[in-house]
């Protein structure tokens, strides 16, 4: 990056290479003040750069066209998700809670990142796996 402000366009020595210093400087401290801010909040969860979420935030009930099985699943289909299983299991509200409390360490969906929905889902499929004559799931 410090070449960027070495040279001037027309490729001659940069005569202000202490005023690129600084703005070099300035940048690197902004960065992390940011950095510090999204972490210390968890709002890294809320901001994104990435395009794919972007999308996903923008219209979550519109599927991408080819899905690989690593990306996720939007917040909402694992709701959905998450709530077959439920009845699947034969679980109350209450159960439901209380397992989830012990995946998550939270009892309700609404306070759970997405993360700990893919969580949550995976470990009811697997108790939903270790009941005998039930279809496996996909």
């Amino acid at each position: 990056m410090l070449y960027r402000f070495t040279y001037t366009k027309d490729g001659k020595p940069n005569p202000r290479i202490y005023d690129a210093v600084n703005t070099i400087c300035k940048m690197a401290q902004k960065r992390s003040l940011v950095a510090a801010v999204l972490i210390a909040t968890g709002a890294s969860e809320f901001f994104t750069q990435d395009l794919e979420d972007i999308a996903e935030r923008i219209s979550p009930e519109t599927e991408p066209k080819s899905r690989s099985e690593n990306s996720q699943l939007s917040r909402s289909s694992l709701e959905e998700q998450s709530s077959a299983i439920m009845e699947k299991l034969g679980w109350s509200k209450i159960t439901a809670s209380a397992f989830a409390e012990k995946v998550t360490g939270k009892k309700f969906r609404k306070d759970m990142s997405t993360k700990e929905l893919h969580l949550l889902v995976s470990a009811m499929l697997q108790e939903l796996e270790k009941i005998p004559n039930q279809p496996k799931s996909k």
